[in-house]
């Protein structure tokens, strides 16, 4: 992928750079709970926008891993969970831009810990 390419989430692009990105040695997360899918430790920026917004709003967050499903972020905004969210996850490959829906929110120490699950059209 080119370094300024903006690319559609999709079950298929998730699992290209998933792959290309585990000959880089990094950390699976076993899938465990409910989990149907294993996640792999995945530093990004995360932008978020909410459903019909006018742009202006946004958030800013760091993901704590990716599967093809979904992904885990840290951010200083709580997110209520069955929310609806745009988000864009900022790489050097590509930016990928999606929907999701919030599935869980928690307080740390660090911040909110929320798990998103992604919206795919098909």
């Amino acid at each position: 992928m080119q370094t300024d390419e903006i690319v559609r989430l999709t079950r298929d692009v998730l699992k290209k750079m998933l792959s290309s990105r585990a000959e880089k040695d990094h950390k699976k997360i076993p899938a465990v709970d409910r989990r149907l899918v294993s996640r792999e430790t995945f530093p990004a920026v995360i932008e978020i926008w909410p459903i019909n917004g006018d742009g202006r709003t946004h958030w800013l967050a760091i993901c704590q891993n990716l599967s093809t499903t979904g992904l885990g972020m840290i951010s200083d905004k709580p997110f209520e969970v069955d929310t609806k969210l745009e988000i864009a996850v900022h790489q050097p490959e590509a930016t990928l831009y999606g929907m999701a829906t919030v599935r869980h929110c928690t307080e740390t120490q660090r911040g909110y810990l929320s798990g998103l699950e992604f919206d795919f059209d098909d």
